[in-house]
Parts: structure tokens; sequence; C-alpha cells
């Protein structure tokens, strides 16, 4: 049985004289349910206006604001304890501690990192620099471990469990994608930091917290210079980021990351001719990504739509139906617009050769349309969970569509 009154006492002294609230001692142990619970609440709240926080102890300071209950919260109205906060950090602190620990034990330190040559090229070549990076990212991620275990200590120091089961996978092969990963990572998680910043009430906290946002910053700027980027951001102030956004950056390497009811929030859509009904005979090809973001104040659908080798495309929708039937339009992808607003097809179409992405954006509520006019996201998102929905892309030659394909859970091996 763990001494919790030593481990208070080095809470203490690594994160100042702050104290936990509110104590709950059934701490979830599903890291999908966590998230919800904590991105939603976060949410509601507006305890960071258009941001939130995500990431380190720096979550903390958030927790210590969510904790209090406000005078018309609804009493249905699940409760977020200091404990889910402390969790979340740990959620992310150990995806960092792990993305480094991984890494460093699949390279060497020569010739995985030797100079000149990928990551970092001409910035290396000085002996002294060109035998430390290896050096270097240790001790980042001991600094990463470091965070863990504060976390870890503090959350036992209240009597409940930190969170487990956690899985991750980072998809690099090279030192040199393993680096540009890393960037990511790290200039996500300064970001938050300075999404959160608003949020932190206590003073000794707030000095703990901006302790470990230095820290991180000094990361991302070292990971930039060996990605052979800029080790500063283009403009003289680093923009904060919302929650929808961390949770977008850090979700591909999460194992199974949804909406915390094991149900998908992010689809993809393989296009073809064949796929279409009856099908064409084209060498046109496409793929859509769809993700919803509802963890922020702005509900809303991302999306992103690649083709290659088509023709005099006109326009390309979200369609609901089976696979072997021809469904209504209820939301617009790409074309005309008037005023912002879709209006129909374009009056030229847009040749693409080769693969390119056609077009990014968002739908809204307000954008559907059809047998979804009026209703909110939540339509849209059951219909393509139930995999009845499909993307389309119209073109001049094939006005009904030329490719299309079935929106299916990201994770599907479909």
């Amino acid at each position: 049985m763990r001494n919790h009154k030593k481990i208070r006492q080095k809470y203490i002294r690594q994160l100042g004289d702050c104290t936990v609230v509110t104590i709950m001692d059934d701490t979830s142990q599903d890291p999908q349910a966590l998230i919800e619970r904590v991105t939603d609440h976060l949410s509601r709240r507006r305890f960071l206006s258009s941001t939130a926080a995500a990431g380190g102890a720096l979550a903390l300071g958030a927790g210590n604001a969510a904790a209090a209950q406000s005078d018309d919260e609804s009493e249905d109205d699940e409760a977020v304890t200091d404990v889910d906060i402390l969790n979340f950090a740990l959620l992310l602190e150990k995806l960092e501690a792990e993305f480094y620990t991984e890494a460093l034990e699949e390279f060497d330190e020569l010739p995985d990192f030797e100079r000149p040559g990928t990551p970092g090229g001409e910035a290396f070549e000085a002996p002294p620099l060109q035998y430390g990076t290896y050096g270097y990212l240790e001790r980042i991620r001991d600094h990463e471990r470091a965070h863990v275990e504060t976390l870890t200590d503090a959350i036992e120091a209240t009597g409940s469990d930190p969170i487990t089961g956690l899985e991750f996978e980072f998809p690099y092969e090279t030192p040199a994608e393993f680096v540009g990963i890393g960037v990511t990572l790290e200039n996500t998680g300064v970001a938050a930091y300075a999404g959160a910043a608003p949020a932190i009430e206590d003073e000794d906290l707030l000095k703990a917290a901006l302790s470990i946002h230095s820290v991180e910053a000094r990361h991302a700027a070292y990971l930039g210079v060996l990605d052979e980027r800029l080790p500063y951001p283009n403009g003289a102030f680093d923009p904060a980021k919302s929650m929808a956004e961390v949770e977008r950056a850090v979700a591909p390497f999460v194992v199974g990351m949804d909406d915390g009811d094991g149900e998908a929030k992010r689809f993809r859509a393989d296009l073809a001719g064949e796929n279409e009904v009856p099908p064409v005979d084209t060498a046109a090809a496409g793929e859509s990504t769809l993700e919803f973001s509802t963890h922020d104040d702005d509900p809303h659908v991302h999306y992103t739509l690649h083709v290659s080798d088509i023709e005099d495309v006109t326009q390309a929708h979200i369609h609901v139906g089976g696979r072997d039937e021809n469904g209504p339009v209820v939301a617009f992808l790409f074309g005309k617009k008037d005023g912002g607003e879709f209006v129909g097809p374009l009056d030229e179409g847009v040749d693409v050769s080769g693969s390119e992405r056609l077009v990014e954006g968002a739908v809204r509520a307000d954008d559907l349309v059809g047998p979804l006019e009026g209703e909110d996201l939540d339509a849209l998102l059951e219909a393509m969970r139930a995999e009845n929905a499909y993307v389309n892309v119209h073109t001049t030659e094939h006005p009904p569509g030329e490719i299309r394909g079935q929106t299916v859970p990201e994770q599907s091996t479909e």
C-alpha cells in the first residue's frame, strides 16, 4: 500500500502549494469516457472562451476551474472532478513519454542520428552537435517521464487511481519522420498551454505550469531545428489551440480514440466509379475524410476531399443512402458558391491530373439540406455510423456522379 502522506509531500514540492479541491475515488479507467466527459464539460462551461487546456500540468489549472460547479448547472450534469482533469493530463503526458521512449529504443545513436543527413541536415555538421542529438532526445524523454511520475503521484495522493489501459501508435519509419511527428506533438502542447493559462487561478499552480510550459517550448524549438524549420513562430505571437484542435492533433496516435461511447466520429470514403449506381467506367478515384467535432462552441464536420485523374468536376456532396441505391443530397462539399453558400454546380468544371486535394472545409448543422434540413449533426453522424451515407463527386460527363464511396469508420479495414 502506498504511503499517501509521503506522496502528497512530493507533489507539493514539485507543483507548488496547490490544493486538490475535489476528491473522487471511482475514477474512470476508460480513456474514451474520460476524454468525452472532460472535453464536453470544458466546452459547456466556456472556461477557456474559445480555447481549452490539453496537455501537461497546465490541465491541472483547468481542473481547478472545472471542478467548481456553476450555480445554474443542471443536476443531471455529470460532474468533472480534479482527478478527471489530472487523468486527462496524464493521458497526454504518457503519449509524449511513450513517443520518445519507443523511438530511442528503435533507433541507434549512430548511424541513425549521425550528421550530416536527416533530420537536421547542414545545421548539425559541427562535432558537438553531430554526436549530441541522441543524448538531447534522451533528456526530453526524461522530462516527459518526470511529468508522468508527478501526475501519477498527485492522483494517487487523492486516493484515486491513475488512468491505465492506454495504447499508442506512431506512424514513423525513419528518424526524420519521428522528428516531424515530434514537432507536431510539442507545438500542440505549447499552444494548448497558451489556451489554458487564463483558467489558472491558483498562483503557485500557475508558476509551476509556466515553468513546464517554457520547457515544452524549448523542446519544440529544438525539434523544429532538427526538422529544418524555424525554431520559433513565423510571427511575434504563438496562437493558442482550441480543445477540438488539440484533440484532432493527438487522436491519430491514441489507439481506438473516439467519442467515448465506443462509436466512431471519424470516417473515410474510398471513391471509385464502380461504386456508382449504375457503375461508371472511369480511371478517376478519390478519398474523403470526415471528422465530427463536438467538443467546442462550434460543432462541425471537418472534411477533406482528394481526387485523381478526373475531368470537369462540377460539385461534390454527402448523400444518405445504402451502397446499392441513389439517395438524396444532405450536404454540399464542393460546388458553386454565392455569398459563402453553395448554390449548385460550377459553371465550368475543374480538371485534376494526378492526385491532389480538391477541397477542405466544414459542414455545420445550418448547412444540412434535403431530408436532414433543420436537424442537428447527430442525424448525419447516425447515418454515417450505420454506413447509410456516401460521398459523391459529379462531373460534366457524369452529372449523377462519376466516383462515389460509402462512409465507413476510419479504423475500419473494409
